[in-house]
Protein backbone atom coordinates (compact mmCIF):
# COMPACT_ATOMS: atom_id res chain seq x y z
CA UNK A 1 0.00 0.00 0.00
CA UNK A 2 1.08 3.59 -0.49
CA UNK A 3 0.00 7.00 0.77
CA UNK A 4 1.69 10.31 0.16
CA UNK A 5 0.17 12.25 -2.71
CA UNK A 6 -1.40 15.60 -1.87
CA UNK A 7 -3.89 15.41 -4.70
CA UNK A 8 -5.01 17.05 -7.91
CA UNK A 9 -7.75 19.68 -8.02
CA UNK A 10 -10.10 21.42 -10.44
CA UNK A 11 -10.70 25.07 -9.62
CA UNK A 12 -13.89 27.10 -10.03
CA UNK A 13 -13.02 28.63 -13.38
CA UNK A 14 -16.66 29.54 -14.01
CA UNK A 15 -16.60 31.87 -10.99
CA UNK A 16 -13.23 33.29 -11.98
CA UNK A 17 -14.46 34.16 -15.46
CA UNK A 18 -17.76 35.55 -14.21
CA UNK A 19 -16.52 37.86 -11.44
CA UNK A 20 -12.75 38.01 -11.71
CA UNK A 21 -10.54 38.46 -8.67
CA UNK A 22 -12.55 41.60 -7.84
CA UNK A 23 -15.62 39.44 -7.26
CA UNK A 24 -13.58 37.08 -5.13
CA UNK A 25 -12.34 40.01 -3.06
CA UNK A 26 -15.95 40.98 -2.44
CA UNK A 27 -16.70 37.46 -1.19
CA UNK A 28 -13.73 37.72 1.17
CA UNK A 29 -14.97 41.09 2.46
CA UNK A 30 -18.44 39.69 3.11
CA UNK A 31 -16.98 36.70 4.97
CA UNK A 32 -14.89 39.04 7.11
CA UNK A 33 -18.04 40.78 8.39
CA UNK A 34 -19.08 37.60 10.20
CA UNK A 35 -17.77 36.50 13.56
CA UNK A 36 -14.53 34.66 13.05
CA UNK A 37 -11.47 33.47 14.90
CA UNK A 38 -8.06 35.13 14.54
CA UNK A 39 -6.98 32.16 12.42
CA UNK A 40 -9.91 32.64 10.04
CA UNK A 41 -9.19 36.36 9.80
CA UNK A 42 -5.53 35.73 9.00
CA UNK A 43 -6.50 33.10 6.44
CA UNK A 44 -8.85 35.47 4.60
CA UNK A 45 -6.28 38.26 4.67
CA UNK A 46 -3.82 35.87 3.06
CA UNK A 47 -6.37 35.11 0.35
CA UNK A 48 -6.50 38.82 -0.42
CA UNK A 49 -2.73 38.79 -0.88
CA UNK A 50 -3.10 35.91 -3.33
CA UNK A 51 -5.65 37.92 -5.34
CA UNK A 52 -3.15 40.76 -5.57
CA UNK A 53 -0.47 38.30 -6.68
CA UNK A 54 -2.67 36.94 -9.48
CA UNK A 55 -3.43 40.45 -10.71
CA UNK A 56 0.24 41.44 -10.57
CA UNK A 57 1.18 38.34 -12.53
CA UNK A 58 -1.22 39.34 -15.33
CA UNK A 59 -0.06 42.97 -15.34
CA UNK A 60 3.54 41.80 -15.79
CA UNK A 61 2.47 40.01 -18.97
CA UNK A 62 0.47 43.03 -20.12
CA UNK A 63 3.57 45.19 -19.78
CA UNK A 64 5.74 42.66 -21.57
CA UNK A 65 3.28 42.40 -24.46
CA UNK A 66 3.09 46.17 -24.69
CA UNK A 67 6.89 46.44 -24.83
CA UNK A 68 7.10 43.83 -27.58
CA UNK A 69 4.44 45.73 -29.54
CA UNK A 70 6.57 48.86 -29.40
CA UNK A 71 9.61 46.98 -30.66
CA UNK A 72 8.08 45.12 -33.63
CA UNK A 73 7.87 46.53 -37.15
CA UNK A 74 5.21 44.00 -38.22
CA UNK A 75 1.86 45.80 -38.12
CA UNK A 76 -0.16 42.57 -37.81
CA UNK A 77 2.02 41.30 -34.96
CA UNK A 78 1.84 44.72 -33.26
CA UNK A 79 -1.96 44.58 -33.31
CA UNK A 80 -1.89 41.06 -31.81
CA UNK A 81 0.44 42.13 -29.00
CA UNK A 82 -1.56 45.26 -28.22
CA UNK A 83 -4.76 43.18 -28.01
CA UNK A 84 -2.94 40.72 -25.76
CA UNK A 85 -1.79 43.56 -23.51
CA UNK A 86 -5.34 44.88 -23.19
CA UNK A 87 -6.64 41.41 -22.30
CA UNK A 88 -3.99 40.93 -19.64
CA UNK A 89 -4.87 44.28 -18.05
CA UNK A 90 -8.52 43.26 -17.82
CA UNK A 91 -8.34 39.59 -16.79
CA UNK A 92 -8.30 37.85 -14.43
CA UNK A 93 -9.07 40.93 -12.33
CA UNK A 94 -12.37 42.11 -13.80
CA UNK A 95 -13.86 38.95 -15.27
CA UNK A 96 -14.02 37.84 -18.89
CA UNK A 97 -16.09 39.53 -21.60
CA UNK A 98 -15.02 37.54 -24.65
CA UNK A 99 -13.85 34.03 -25.51
CA UNK A 100 -10.17 35.07 -25.83
CA UNK A 101 -10.41 36.81 -22.45
CA UNK A 102 -11.98 33.67 -20.96
CA UNK A 103 -9.12 31.52 -22.21
CA UNK A 104 -6.49 34.04 -21.08
CA UNK A 105 -7.99 34.34 -17.60
CA UNK A 106 -8.22 30.57 -17.22
CA UNK A 107 -4.66 30.14 -18.48
CA UNK A 108 -3.11 32.54 -15.97
CA UNK A 109 -4.63 30.73 -13.00
CA UNK A 110 -4.06 27.32 -14.59
CA UNK A 111 -0.32 28.05 -14.80
CA UNK A 112 -0.22 29.40 -11.25
CA UNK A 113 -1.89 26.15 -10.10
CA UNK A 114 0.88 24.07 -11.63
CA UNK A 115 -0.93 23.25 -14.89
CA UNK A 116 -3.22 20.74 -13.26
CA UNK A 117 -6.67 20.03 -14.75
CA UNK A 118 -8.96 22.73 -16.19
CA UNK A 119 -12.06 20.55 -15.87
CA UNK A 120 -15.15 21.15 -18.04
CA UNK A 121 -13.70 23.60 -20.56
CA UNK A 122 -16.69 23.33 -22.88
CA UNK A 123 -19.02 24.37 -20.05
CA UNK A 124 -17.31 27.31 -18.35
CA UNK A 125 -15.95 28.84 -21.58
CA UNK A 126 -18.90 28.18 -23.88
CA UNK A 127 -21.06 31.18 -22.83
CA UNK A 128 -18.27 33.54 -23.92
CA UNK A 129 -17.73 31.77 -27.23
CA UNK A 130 -21.46 31.59 -27.87
CA UNK A 131 -21.78 35.36 -27.34
CA UNK A 132 -18.80 36.07 -29.63
CA UNK A 133 -20.20 33.83 -32.38
CA UNK A 134 -23.64 35.39 -32.11
CA UNK A 135 -22.21 38.92 -32.23
CA UNK A 136 -19.95 38.08 -35.17
CA UNK A 137 -16.83 38.91 -33.13
CA UNK A 138 -15.40 35.48 -33.94
CA UNK A 139 -16.06 33.00 -36.74
CA UNK A 140 -16.12 29.28 -36.01
CA UNK A 141 -12.78 28.83 -37.79
CA UNK A 142 -11.26 31.61 -35.67
CA UNK A 143 -12.65 29.95 -32.56
CA UNK A 144 -11.04 26.68 -33.66
CA UNK A 145 -7.77 28.57 -34.00
CA UNK A 146 -7.99 29.74 -30.40
CA UNK A 147 -8.73 26.20 -29.21
CA UNK A 148 -5.87 24.79 -31.29
CA UNK A 149 -3.53 27.39 -29.78
CA UNK A 150 -4.71 26.43 -26.29
CA UNK A 151 -4.01 22.76 -27.07
CA UNK A 152 -0.44 23.61 -28.01
CA UNK A 153 0.02 25.42 -24.69
CA UNK A 154 -1.45 22.41 -22.86
CA UNK A 155 1.12 20.18 -24.58
CA UNK A 156 4.05 22.51 -23.87
CA UNK A 157 3.26 22.66 -20.16
CA UNK A 158 1.98 19.06 -19.71
CA UNK A 159 -1.44 20.03 -18.43
CA UNK A 160 -3.36 17.12 -17.00
CA UNK A 161 -7.00 16.65 -17.93
CA UNK A 162 -9.71 18.47 -19.90
CA UNK A 163 -13.25 17.10 -19.69
CA UNK A 164 -15.99 17.71 -22.27
CA UNK A 165 -19.55 16.52 -22.87
CA UNK A 166 -21.82 15.03 -20.24
CA UNK A 167 -24.95 16.59 -18.78
CA UNK A 168 -25.87 19.91 -17.19
CA UNK A 169 -27.00 20.32 -13.58
CA UNK A 170 -30.61 19.68 -14.66
CA UNK A 171 -29.68 16.45 -16.44
CA UNK A 172 -30.00 17.74 -20.01
CA UNK A 173 -27.31 17.13 -22.62
CA UNK A 174 -24.39 19.53 -22.15
CA UNK A 175 -22.56 19.01 -25.46
CA UNK A 176 -22.16 22.20 -27.51
CA UNK A 177 -20.02 23.46 -30.42
CA UNK A 178 -17.02 23.98 -28.13
CA UNK A 179 -17.18 20.26 -27.25
CA UNK A 180 -16.58 19.45 -30.91
CA UNK A 181 -13.86 22.10 -31.30
CA UNK A 182 -11.94 20.46 -28.44
CA UNK A 183 -12.35 16.99 -29.95
CA UNK A 184 -11.19 18.31 -33.32
CA UNK A 185 -8.13 19.98 -31.75
CA UNK A 186 -7.22 16.67 -30.14
CA UNK A 187 -7.78 14.69 -33.34
CA UNK A 188 -5.60 16.94 -35.47
CA UNK A 189 -2.83 17.60 -32.95
CA UNK A 190 -2.36 14.08 -31.60
CA UNK A 191 -0.72 15.69 -28.56
CA UNK A 192 0.08 13.76 -25.41
CA UNK A 193 -1.45 16.48 -23.26
CA UNK A 194 -3.91 17.17 -21.96
CA UNK A 195 -5.66 13.89 -21.25
CA UNK A 196 -9.00 14.50 -22.94
CA UNK A 197 -12.06 12.94 -21.29
CA UNK A 198 -15.40 12.64 -23.07
CA UNK A 199 -18.48 12.18 -20.89
CA UNK A 200 -21.30 10.24 -22.54
CA UNK A 201 -24.85 9.28 -21.55
CA UNK A 202 -28.08 7.88 -22.98
CA UNK A 203 -28.97 11.14 -24.77
CA UNK A 204 -25.50 11.75 -26.25
CA UNK A 205 -25.85 12.31 -29.98
CA UNK A 206 -24.48 9.88 -32.59
CA UNK A 207 -22.42 12.83 -33.87
CA UNK A 208 -20.67 13.15 -30.51
CA UNK A 209 -19.87 9.44 -30.37
CA UNK A 210 -18.52 9.58 -33.93
CA UNK A 211 -16.40 12.66 -33.18
CA UNK A 212 -14.88 10.88 -30.19
CA UNK A 213 -14.11 7.74 -32.19
CA UNK A 214 -12.65 9.80 -35.05
CA UNK A 215 -10.05 11.14 -32.63
CA UNK A 216 -9.38 7.70 -31.14
CA UNK A 217 -8.93 6.25 -34.64
CA UNK A 218 -5.83 8.40 -35.18
CA UNK A 219 -4.00 6.38 -32.55
CA UNK A 220 -3.66 9.22 -30.04
CA UNK A 221 -5.64 7.21 -27.46
CA UNK A 222 -7.98 10.10 -26.68
CA UNK A 223 -10.57 10.94 -25.69
CA UNK A 224 -11.07 8.46 -22.89
CA UNK A 225 -14.78 7.67 -22.65
CA UNK A 226 -16.77 7.99 -19.40
CA UNK A 227 -20.29 6.84 -18.61
CA UNK A 228 -22.49 9.39 -16.81
CA UNK A 229 -25.10 6.70 -16.13
CA UNK A 230 -22.71 4.91 -13.74
CA UNK A 231 -20.51 7.70 -12.39
CA UNK A 232 -23.24 10.16 -11.36
CA UNK A 233 -25.15 7.63 -9.18
CA UNK A 234 -21.83 6.54 -7.67
CA UNK A 235 -21.13 10.13 -6.59
CA UNK A 236 -24.66 10.55 -5.30
CA UNK A 237 -24.12 7.50 -3.06
CA UNK A 238 -21.56 9.65 -1.23
CA UNK A 239 -24.32 12.13 -0.40
CA UNK A 240 -23.42 14.54 -3.20
CA UNK A 241 -26.64 16.15 -4.54
CA UNK A 242 -27.56 15.33 -8.14
CA UNK A 243 -26.82 18.82 -9.58
CA UNK A 244 -23.28 18.73 -8.18
CA UNK A 245 -22.72 15.07 -9.08
CA UNK A 246 -23.74 15.85 -12.66
CA UNK A 247 -20.98 18.47 -12.81
CA UNK A 248 -18.16 15.97 -12.22
CA UNK A 249 -15.00 16.13 -14.30
CA UNK A 250 -11.90 14.02 -14.67
CA UNK A 251 -8.72 15.09 -12.95
CA UNK A 252 -5.09 14.05 -13.25
CA UNK A 253 -4.94 10.77 -15.17
CA UNK A 254 -8.57 9.71 -14.75
CA UNK A 255 -9.71 10.53 -11.22
CA UNK A 256 -13.20 11.87 -10.55
CA UNK A 257 -13.64 15.34 -9.04
CA UNK A 258 -16.35 17.97 -8.53
CA UNK A 259 -14.92 21.17 -10.09
CA UNK A 260 -14.49 24.05 -7.69
CA UNK A 261 -16.19 22.25 -4.82
CA UNK A 262 -14.04 19.40 -3.64
CA UNK A 263 -10.78 17.92 -2.48
CA UNK A 264 -11.44 14.29 -3.38
CA UNK A 265 -7.99 13.05 -2.41
CA UNK A 266 -7.16 11.69 -5.82
CA UNK A 267 -4.56 9.01 -5.14
CA UNK A 268 -4.75 9.00 -1.37
CA UNK A 269 -3.17 5.58 -1.63
CA UNK A 270 -3.05 2.29 -3.53
CA UNK A 271 -3.59 -1.32 -2.55
CA UNK A 272 -2.23 -4.42 -4.27
CA UNK A 273 -4.87 -7.15 -4.08
CA UNK A 274 -2.51 -9.80 -5.45
CA UNK A 275 -0.06 -9.14 -2.63
CA UNK A 276 -2.92 -9.62 -0.17
CA UNK A 277 -3.59 -13.04 -1.70
CA UNK A 278 0.10 -13.95 -1.57
CA UNK A 279 0.11 -13.12 2.15
CA UNK A 280 -3.09 -15.11 2.69
CA UNK A 281 -1.35 -18.19 1.26
CA UNK A 282 1.54 -17.75 3.72
CA UNK A 283 -0.18 -16.85 7.00
CA UNK A 284 0.66 -13.17 6.59
CA UNK A 285 4.37 -13.76 5.89
CA UNK A 286 5.92 -12.14 2.83
CA UNK A 287 7.65 -15.12 1.13
CA UNK A 288 10.08 -12.76 -0.60
CA UNK A 289 11.55 -11.54 2.71
CA UNK A 290 10.33 -14.02 5.33
CA UNK A 291 8.86 -11.12 7.33
CA UNK A 292 5.46 -11.22 9.01
CA UNK A 293 3.75 -8.16 7.53
CA UNK A 294 0.12 -9.26 7.54
CA UNK A 295 -2.11 -10.80 10.19
CA UNK A 296 -2.04 -14.54 10.93
CA UNK A 297 -4.79 -16.06 8.79
CA UNK A 298 -3.67 -19.69 8.61
CA UNK A 299 -1.40 -21.80 6.44
CA UNK A 300 -2.75 -22.54 2.98
CA UNK A 301 -2.20 -26.27 3.37
CA UNK A 302 -4.74 -26.22 6.21
CA UNK A 303 -7.52 -24.83 4.01
CA UNK A 304 -10.02 -27.49 3.02
CA UNK A 305 -12.58 -25.23 1.39
CA UNK A 306 -12.56 -22.26 -0.94
CA UNK A 307 -14.49 -20.29 1.67
CA UNK A 308 -11.53 -20.63 4.04
CA UNK A 309 -9.16 -19.30 1.37
CA UNK A 310 -11.47 -16.39 0.65
CA UNK A 311 -11.84 -15.59 4.36
CA UNK A 312 -8.07 -15.46 4.79
CA UNK A 313 -7.67 -13.29 1.70
CA UNK A 314 -10.37 -10.84 2.78
CA UNK A 315 -8.86 -10.59 6.25
CA UNK A 316 -5.56 -9.54 4.68
CA UNK A 317 -7.35 -6.95 2.52
CA UNK A 318 -9.23 -5.50 5.49
CA UNK A 319 -6.02 -5.33 7.52
CA UNK A 320 -4.16 -3.42 4.84
CA UNK A 321 -7.09 -1.15 4.08
CA UNK A 322 -7.06 -0.16 7.74
CA UNK A 323 -3.31 0.51 7.64
CA UNK A 324 -3.63 2.35 4.36
CA UNK A 325 -6.34 4.77 5.45
CA UNK A 326 -4.49 5.41 8.72
CA UNK A 327 -1.38 6.34 6.73
CA UNK A 328 -3.41 8.42 4.26
CA UNK A 329 -5.13 10.28 7.10
CA UNK A 330 -1.77 11.01 8.72
CA UNK A 331 -0.54 12.42 5.40
CA UNK A 332 -3.71 14.52 5.00
CA UNK A 333 -3.22 15.96 8.47
CA UNK A 334 0.44 16.72 7.74
CA UNK A 335 -0.46 18.45 4.46
CA UNK A 336 -3.06 20.59 6.22
CA UNK A 337 -0.64 21.60 8.97
CA UNK A 338 2.48 22.19 6.88
CA UNK A 339 1.53 23.04 3.28
CA UNK A 340 -1.72 24.97 2.89
CA UNK A 341 -2.79 25.89 -0.63
CA UNK A 342 -4.21 29.40 -0.70
CA UNK A 343 -4.71 29.56 -4.47
CA UNK A 344 -6.93 26.49 -4.42
CA UNK A 345 -8.71 27.78 -1.34
CA UNK A 346 -9.50 30.97 -3.25
CA UNK A 347 -11.29 29.08 -6.02
CA UNK A 348 -12.91 26.19 -4.17
CA UNK A 349 -16.41 26.53 -2.75
CA UNK A 350 -16.84 27.10 0.99
CA UNK A 351 -13.16 27.67 1.82
CA UNK A 352 -13.66 31.45 1.99
CA UNK A 353 -16.91 31.24 3.95
CA UNK A 354 -15.55 28.66 6.38
CA UNK A 355 -12.19 30.35 6.68
CA UNK A 356 -10.55 26.94 6.27
CA UNK A 357 -7.82 25.92 3.83
CA UNK A 358 -8.33 23.63 0.84
CA UNK A 359 -6.29 20.87 2.49
CA UNK A 360 -7.80 21.22 5.95
CA UNK A 361 -11.44 20.43 5.17
CA UNK A 362 -12.48 23.77 3.71
CA UNK A 363 -14.10 22.47 0.49
CA UNK A 364 -17.70 21.33 0.31
CA UNK A 365 -16.71 17.71 -0.46
CA UNK A 366 -13.70 16.08 1.18
CA UNK A 367 -13.84 12.45 0.15
CA UNK A 368 -10.89 10.17 -0.56
CA UNK A 369 -9.92 7.84 -3.38
CA UNK A 370 -7.86 4.67 -3.03
CA UNK A 371 -6.63 3.01 -6.22
CA UNK A 372 -6.53 -0.75 -6.74
CA UNK A 373 -4.01 -3.01 -8.48
CA UNK A 374 -4.08 -6.67 -9.47
CA UNK A 375 -7.80 -7.36 -9.93
CA UNK A 376 -7.56 -9.82 -12.84
CA UNK A 377 -4.46 -11.58 -11.46
CA UNK A 378 -6.15 -12.07 -8.10
CA UNK A 379 -9.40 -13.33 -9.65
CA UNK A 380 -7.51 -15.75 -11.92
CA UNK A 381 -5.40 -16.99 -8.99
CA UNK A 382 -8.44 -17.60 -6.81
CA UNK A 383 -10.12 -19.38 -9.75
CA UNK A 384 -7.13 -21.74 -9.99
CA UNK A 385 -7.31 -22.47 -6.26
CA UNK A 386 -11.07 -23.02 -6.34
CA UNK A 387 -11.16 -25.07 -9.55
CA UNK A 388 -8.02 -27.18 -9.39
CA UNK A 389 -6.98 -27.32 -5.73
CA UNK A 390 -10.27 -27.33 -3.79
CA UNK A 391 -13.00 -28.55 -6.15
CA UNK A 392 -11.19 -31.02 -8.45
CA UNK A 393 -8.24 -31.88 -6.20
CA UNK A 394 -6.08 -32.29 -9.32
CA UNK A 395 -3.43 -30.00 -7.83
CA UNK A 396 -2.30 -30.32 -4.21
CA UNK A 397 -1.40 -27.43 -1.96
CA UNK A 398 2.16 -28.78 -1.71
CA UNK A 399 2.53 -28.87 -5.50
CA UNK A 400 1.19 -25.37 -5.86
CA UNK A 401 3.17 -23.77 -3.03
CA UNK A 402 6.44 -25.49 -4.00
CA UNK A 403 6.12 -24.27 -7.59
CA UNK A 404 5.32 -20.75 -6.41
CA UNK A 405 8.31 -20.71 -4.07
CA UNK A 406 10.64 -21.78 -6.90
CA UNK A 407 9.03 -19.55 -9.59
CA UNK A 408 7.62 -22.48 -11.61
CA UNK A 409 10.60 -24.71 -12.40
CA UNK A 410 8.08 -27.07 -14.03
CA UNK A 411 6.72 -25.24 -17.11
CA UNK A 412 4.23 -28.02 -17.82
CA UNK A 413 2.73 -27.49 -14.36
CA UNK A 414 2.51 -23.73 -14.96
CA UNK A 415 0.71 -24.29 -18.24
CA UNK A 416 -1.65 -26.70 -16.51
CA UNK A 417 -2.70 -23.91 -14.13
CA UNK A 418 -3.23 -21.53 -17.04
CA UNK A 419 -5.14 -23.91 -19.30
CA UNK A 420 -7.36 -25.90 -16.93
CA UNK A 421 -8.82 -23.05 -14.85
CA UNK A 422 -11.01 -20.25 -16.22
CA UNK A 423 -9.48 -16.82 -16.75
CA UNK A 424 -11.16 -13.44 -16.28
CA UNK A 425 -12.18 -11.78 -19.53
CA UNK A 426 -13.83 -14.73 -21.26
CA UNK A 427 -17.41 -14.47 -20.04
CA UNK A 428 -16.97 -17.34 -17.55
CA UNK A 429 -19.41 -17.16 -14.64
CA UNK A 430 -17.04 -18.67 -12.08
CA UNK A 431 -14.08 -16.35 -12.43
CA UNK A 432 -16.27 -13.35 -13.27
CA UNK A 433 -18.14 -13.97 -10.02
CA UNK A 434 -14.85 -14.09 -8.13
CA UNK A 435 -13.77 -10.76 -9.65
CA UNK A 436 -17.11 -9.22 -8.74
CA UNK A 437 -16.81 -10.52 -5.19
CA UNK A 438 -13.28 -9.24 -4.49
CA UNK A 439 -13.87 -5.81 -6.08
CA UNK A 440 -17.18 -5.34 -4.27
CA UNK A 441 -15.58 -6.43 -0.99
CA UNK A 442 -12.74 -3.92 -1.33
CA UNK A 443 -14.94 -0.96 -2.28
CA UNK A 444 -17.45 -1.65 0.50
CA UNK A 445 -14.58 -2.00 2.96
CA UNK A 446 -13.14 1.36 1.91
CA UNK A 447 -16.56 2.97 2.26
CA UNK A 448 -16.56 2.19 5.99
CA UNK A 449 -13.59 4.52 6.57
CA UNK A 450 -13.54 8.31 6.95
CA UNK A 451 -10.94 10.69 5.57
CA UNK A 452 -9.14 13.05 7.94
CA UNK A 453 -10.63 15.91 5.91
CA UNK A 454 -14.14 14.76 6.83
CA UNK A 455 -15.31 12.65 3.89
CA UNK A 456 -15.64 8.98 2.94
CA UNK A 457 -13.10 6.78 1.21
CA UNK A 458 -13.95 5.27 -2.14
CA UNK A 459 -12.07 3.01 -4.49
CA UNK A 460 -11.09 2.94 -8.14
CA UNK A 461 -8.57 1.31 -10.45
CA UNK A 462 -6.14 3.37 -12.50
CA UNK A 463 -3.21 1.09 -13.30
CA UNK A 464 -1.31 2.22 -16.40
CA UNK A 465 2.43 1.69 -15.82
CA UNK A 466 1.96 1.16 -12.09
CA UNK A 467 1.27 -2.51 -12.76
CA UNK A 468 4.95 -2.93 -13.50
CA UNK A 469 6.18 -1.60 -10.15
CA UNK A 470 3.45 -3.31 -8.14
CA UNK A 471 4.23 -6.59 -9.91
CA UNK A 472 7.83 -6.38 -8.77
CA UNK A 473 6.63 -6.68 -5.18
CA UNK A 474 4.85 -10.02 -5.68
CA UNK A 475 6.33 -13.47 -6.18
CA UNK A 476 4.96 -16.17 -8.48
CA UNK A 477 1.18 -16.53 -8.19
CA UNK A 478 -1.37 -19.29 -8.85
CA UNK A 479 -2.54 -17.74 -12.13
CA UNK A 480 0.79 -18.82 -13.66
CA UNK A 481 2.31 -15.37 -13.43
CA UNK A 482 6.05 -15.50 -12.78
CA UNK A 483 7.74 -13.70 -9.88
CA UNK A 484 8.19 -9.96 -10.26
CA UNK A 485 6.36 -9.68 -13.59
CA UNK A 486 3.74 -6.98 -14.26
CA UNK A 487 0.15 -7.07 -13.12
CA UNK A 488 -2.79 -6.55 -15.48
CA UNK A 489 -2.62 -3.02 -16.92
CA UNK A 490 -6.26 -2.10 -16.22
CA UNK A 491 -9.48 -3.56 -14.82
CA UNK A 492 -9.58 -5.90 -17.82
CA UNK A 493 -7.99 -9.33 -18.20
CA UNK A 494 -4.33 -10.15 -17.78
CA UNK A 495 -2.38 -9.90 -21.02
CA UNK A 496 -3.19 -12.75 -23.38
CA UNK A 497 -5.73 -14.44 -21.11
CA UNK A 498 -8.89 -13.31 -22.95
CA UNK A 499 -9.30 -15.68 -25.90
CA UNK A 500 -13.00 -15.41 -26.73
CA UNK A 501 -13.05 -11.96 -28.28
CA UNK A 502 -14.00 -8.45 -27.21
CA UNK A 503 -17.67 -9.20 -26.55
CA UNK A 504 -16.85 -11.81 -23.90
CA UNK A 505 -14.14 -9.58 -22.44
CA UNK A 506 -16.47 -6.60 -22.05
CA UNK A 507 -19.17 -8.85 -20.65
CA UNK A 508 -16.78 -10.10 -17.95
CA UNK A 509 -15.68 -6.62 -16.90
CA UNK A 510 -19.27 -5.34 -16.84
CA UNK A 511 -20.19 -8.00 -14.25
CA UNK A 512 -18.07 -6.24 -11.63
CA UNK A 513 -20.14 -3.76 -9.55
CA UNK A 514 -18.64 -0.64 -11.12
CA UNK A 515 -21.28 1.59 -9.53
CA UNK A 516 -19.34 1.09 -6.29
CA UNK A 517 -16.20 2.65 -7.83
CA UNK A 518 -16.07 6.26 -6.70
CA UNK A 519 -12.86 6.95 -8.55
CA UNK A 520 -12.39 5.90 -12.16
CA UNK A 521 -12.54 2.19 -13.02
CA UNK A 522 -10.29 2.23 -16.07
CA UNK A 523 -10.53 -0.39 -18.81
CA UNK A 524 -7.81 -0.36 -21.47
CA UNK A 525 -8.87 -1.77 -24.83
CA UNK A 526 -6.69 -2.24 -27.90
CA UNK A 527 -8.34 -2.19 -31.30
CA UNK A 528 -6.89 -2.61 -34.78
CA UNK A 529 -6.87 0.68 -36.67
CA UNK A 530 -8.64 -0.92 -39.63
CA UNK A 531 -11.63 -1.63 -37.41
CA UNK A 532 -12.37 2.11 -37.22
CA UNK A 533 -12.58 2.39 -40.99
CA UNK A 534 -13.93 -1.02 -41.98
CA UNK A 535 -16.16 -1.83 -39.00
CA UNK A 536 -16.84 1.52 -37.37
CA UNK A 537 -20.57 0.83 -36.70
CA UNK A 538 -19.68 -2.44 -35.00
CA UNK A 539 -17.02 -0.77 -32.84
CA UNK A 540 -19.49 1.94 -31.86
CA UNK A 541 -22.16 -0.64 -30.99
CA UNK A 542 -19.67 -2.65 -28.93
CA UNK A 543 -18.64 0.35 -26.84
CA UNK A 544 -22.21 1.59 -26.37
CA UNK A 545 -23.32 -1.87 -25.25
CA UNK A 546 -20.55 -2.02 -22.65
CA UNK A 547 -21.79 1.28 -21.23
CA UNK A 548 -25.39 -0.01 -21.30
CA UNK A 549 -24.23 -3.03 -19.26
CA UNK A 550 -22.82 -0.77 -16.55
CA UNK A 551 -19.26 -0.11 -17.71
CA UNK A 552 -17.83 3.08 -16.25
CA UNK A 553 -14.90 3.93 -18.52
CA UNK A 554 -13.11 2.93 -21.71
CA UNK A 555 -9.58 3.85 -22.77
CA UNK A 556 -9.42 2.73 -26.42
CA UNK A 557 -6.09 2.53 -28.19
CA UNK A 558 -6.06 2.14 -31.98
CA UNK A 559 -2.96 0.12 -32.83
CA UNK A 560 -1.40 -2.07 -35.49
CA UNK A 561 1.13 -4.85 -35.25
Amino acid sequence: YWAGWGGHAILDYAALLATGTEGIRERIRLAETRDSTPEQQAFRQALGVVCAGIDGFAVTYAQAARQLALETTDAHRRAELEACSRRCLHVPRYGARTFPEALQSMWFVHVLDGCDSPGRLDQFAWPYLEADLRAGVLSESEAQGWVDHLWERFEEHRSWNVCVGGVRADGSDAANPLTFLALDAMRRSGNRAPNLSLRLHRQSSPELWRAGLASIATGCGMPALYNDEVIIPSLMSLGIPAPDARDYAMNGCSQIDIPGQSHMGLEDGEINLLKCLELALHDGVDPRTGTQIGPHTGQACSFDTYAQVLTAYKAQVEHFVQRLVAAANAVQKAHAETSPNLLRSLLTSDCIDRGVDFKAGGPRYNHGQILTQGIANTADSLAVIKTLVVDAGSVTWDELLNNLARDFPDEAFRQQLRSRAPAFGNGDDTVDGIASDIVGHLFRCLGRHRTWRGGIYGGGAIVFTRGIEFGRQVGATPDGRRSGTPLADSVGPSAGRDVHGPTAMLQSVSRVPQELARSAYVLNVKCGRRAFSESAPAVLSLLQTYFALGGQQLQVNAVDA
